[in-house]
């Protein structure tokens, strides 16, 4: 039997990732569940092969650590043999409170290495595995705070400004990767607000439904390329 198209989801032990986790192997991809825990990370696969789910990997990735998404991609490949699908969910906001001038530069420095240096670590190691398939996609999760329209006073500084560069490194490798003529689609993609432990809004709707709204741009034969959407519907730079 044939290996169906194979997705690694960051971040994916809880809410969000694991909603998208469920959401995929539930439209027959195989999928790699990663969380910082091991323990974590085989829980949650645990509990989607429970649901009927047999291709299902869980693995420990720290998106900080260079030898931990490494090594991630490499048990994919030794598991899967390809990679058609990477989400960077993987995301830290340790600064709600916090105003741009005097929030603490090593909270700033702590953000950005996850949600942005992070997720462009994860892709530089997953490229080289995903260019040897055929259509691939690749999903930065973001904010709609990531937006330059929307920062404020009422946006946390770090938190914004790590997914404002995501969205920057969104647009830099699709330019890259059309310029290579490759089939692998890139976009960024925000959710809205969501019922985790990451949302501090009343009134959030459930890790199912918003990941709902993103299955499109994994899943689609025909997807735009280096986009910025909610939905559907595209957002303001």
């Amino acid at each position: 039997m044939s290996t169906p198209r194979v997705a690694l989801v960051t971040g994916a032990t809880t809410g969000l990732g694991f909603a998208l986790c469920r959401a995929l192997a539930q439209a027959e991809v195989a999928v790699a569940v990663t969380g910082r825990s091991r323990s974590d990370a085989e829980h949650a696969a645990a509990q989607l092969r429970r649901e009927g789910h047999e291709q299902v990997l869980g693995l420990a990735l720290d998106v900080t650590d260079p030898v931990s998404t490494s090594r991630a991609v490499t048990d994919i490949h030794r598991t899967f043999g390809r990679l058609d699908i990477l989400v960077n969910n993987a995301a830290v906001a340790i600064d709600p409170r916090a105003a741009a001038s005097t929030v603490a530069l090593e909270v700033f420095e702590a953000t950005l290495a996850v949600n942005t240096t992070g997720a462009l670590r994860m892709i530089q190691h997953a490229l080289p595995l995903m260019r040897t398939g055929g259509s691939a996609r690749i999903l930065n999760v973001v904010s709609h705070m990531a937006s330059l329209g929307e920062m404020t006073t009422s946006t946390s500084p770090a938190y914004a400004v790590s997914k404002t560069a995501l969205l920057a490194v969104t647009r830099k490798l699709a330019a890259e990767l059309a310029e290579d003529d490759s089939d692998i689609a890139v976009n960024a993609a925000s959710p809205g607000p969501v019922d985790t432990r990451m949302n501090y809004r009343p009134g959030a709707q459930s890790p199912e439904d918003a990941a709902s709204t993103m299955l499109w741009l994994l899943l689609d034969e025909k997807v735009p390329s280096g986009g910025f959407f909610h939905g559907r519907d595209p957002l303001p730079w």
